[in-house]
């Protein structure tokens, strides 16, 4: 796979795509977001166009799809603006496309994680209740204090 600037095709935006896919790949390992995970919630929530979505985001052109809206999307205003701050750039709309870009993704992994974590904890306390006590998860550790740690 060759590297570097590509044109979106039907857009003045250039991006290294895979230097954008090797950042959302970032995204998600540090979220710690799989396609098992990516599965389940699109099971979960009985979306899965969502799932479709994702993997043509991850695996095939879909980020051209995101540059293309951000850059339909990009108020006048803040061109100007990443103009100010980033003269050196240049590049018209491209670095503003990819930032936009990016931070939709960064977005909506984020918040992918937190409804995945959310629906653990939902899990874990409802653990908690069918074993009669629904303080369990967290009274067992209610006892450990530090001096616990400083005697091993």
């Amino acid at each position: 796979m060759i590297s570097g600037l590509m044109e979106i095709p039907g857009f003045a935006v250039s991006a290294d795509i895979d230097l954008l896919r090797q950042e959302i790949d970032n995204y998600r390992k540090s979220l710690g977001i799989t396609d098992q995970i990516i599965t389940k919630l699109c099971e979960d929530e009985e979306n899965p166009a969502l799932e479709a979505a994702w993997e043509l985001i991850f695996y095939d052109n879909g980020i051209h799809s995101i540059l293309r809206q951000t850059a339909m999307e990009l108020d006048p205003e803040d061109l100007i603006d990443f103009a100010k701050k980033v003269p050196i750039l240049g590049g018209g709309i491209s670095f503003p496309a990819t930032c936009s870009a990016l931070k939709f993704v960064l977005q909506e992994l984020s918040e992918m994680a937190l409804r995945y974590v959310s629906r653990d904890l939902t899990e874990c306390e409802s653990l908690g209740s069918i074993s009669g006590d629904s303080n369990s998860l967290t009274g067992s550790c209610d006892n450990i204090t530090f001096s616990d740690y400083d005697s091993q």
